[in-house]
């Protein structure tokens, strides 16, 4: 059983992400009782053989299934994953600013009691990334495992790949921590021939237009603002290749939609993106790049870019292997079911 939490989208707001994201999160917050009256209800009607809470996606928010008696399958979560100092130059002021703020709110909210039952009561605790389960203290790190919820994103199904054109798009919205200036400067190191699109508007548009001027690759750079989902598949089934630069990256949709529409990747290896990157079934299409300093970075992109436009892949199909999360989470549920039969009453694991 489900407990809806609705949390649309404001019209007027829409532009300003970060203040519509803290809205949608305000309804969160209040759907949380709801959701523990809701749940102690259908406990009392009917006992649940286990309970499965896939949260907010934040290790330090609690969860209303604490209170009930059925063991509990907490996450996916994630929230751990920190922008290296090295690449802090491509977050902007205000990518900084918002980076030192995360570090001291997260200290505090890690601090709540709430928070800290749910940490101890969870059966198994699900986590989008190994940063995420290191946030935790050492004595409720047991039971946990990794697994991201993008890769159990869906794709048109009638998507078809196309002749690779020789451009690279750049799908995710343009804020600080999503690397659109470590895009620009990947593009300047790279040959003229190297062409960019931006697909997804942002507070960082206007810094990253201005920045492409400076660094002279504006004639080689098409920003698109918010396109339409099937338009941005369309692009995705034909481009050379699809960036990810996130620079604090939990999940990614969009690289694992990219991935499942068959088109090549280039992707900072941090974080939920590395984890999702390295569910791949084809080599030939994906260029994890290490990070390491600023310019070496962006050197490292530069060449995956000229690479990928210069050879356009001919791979076909999606690559990205959810049959394997979909694996895990089921075996996730039934170790949480097998295990809390057990602390209890005596059963049958084999037949569990």
């Amino acid at each position: 059983v489900t407990v809806p939490f609705a949390a649309q989208r404001s019209t007027l707001l829409s532009k300003w992400t970060q203040f519509d994201r803290r809205a949608s999160f305000i309804k969160y917050i209040l759907w949380l009782r709801n959701a523990k009256r809701t749940a102690l209800a259908l406990e009392a009607q009917q006992p649940f053989d286990a309970s499965v809470h896939a949260t907010y996606g934040s290790y330090w928010l609690p969860s209303p299934l604490r209170f009930l008696k059925a063991p509990m399958v907490w996450g996916p979560v994630g929230g751990g994953t920190r922008t290296p100092l090295r690449l802090w130059k491509y977050l902007g002021w205000r990518g900084a600013l918002g980076e030192l703020q995360k570090v001291i709110a997260l200290r505090i909210a890690c601090l709540v009691p709430a928070t800290r039952d749910t940490w101890r009561k969870a059966a198994i605790r699900l986590f989008e990334t190994d940063n995420s389960i290191q946030a935790l203290p050492a004595k409720w790190r047991g039971r946990s495992r990794i697994i991201n919820r993008a890769t159990m994103a869906l794709v048109p199904p009638d998507a078809v790949s196309r002749p690779r054109q020789p451009y690279l798009i750049f799908p995710s919205l343009m804020e600080p921590r999503k690397g659109a200036r470590l895009a620009i400067h990947a593009l300047a190191l790279a040959a003229p021939h190297v062409k960019l699109r931006f697909l997804s508007g942002g507070l960082e548009e206007e810094a990253v237009k201005r920045l492409a001027k400076r660094l002279n690759v504006a004639d080689r750079v098409e920003f698109f603002g918010r396109i339409p989902r099937d338009e941005m598949f369309e692009m995705m089934a034909e481009c050379a290749g699809v960036l990810f630069t996130g620079l604090r990256e939990e999940g990614g949709m969009a690289l694992a939609e990219s991935m499942m529409m068959g088109a090549p990747v280039i992707v900072l290896g941090i974080g939920g993106a590395l984890h999702i990157a390295s569910r791949h079934t084809d080599p030939s299409r994906i260029r994890i790049i290490e990070p390491g300093s600023a310019k070496a970075t962006a050197q490292q992109f530069a060449d995956a870019m000229m690479q990928f436009c210069a050879e356009p892949s001919q791979g076909r199909g999606g690559y990205l292997d959810q049959l394997r999360t979909q694996q895990d989470l089921q075996q996730a549920v039934l170790d949480a079911v097998v295990g809390g039969r057990t602390a209890t009453s005596p059963v049958n694991r084999a037949a569990a």
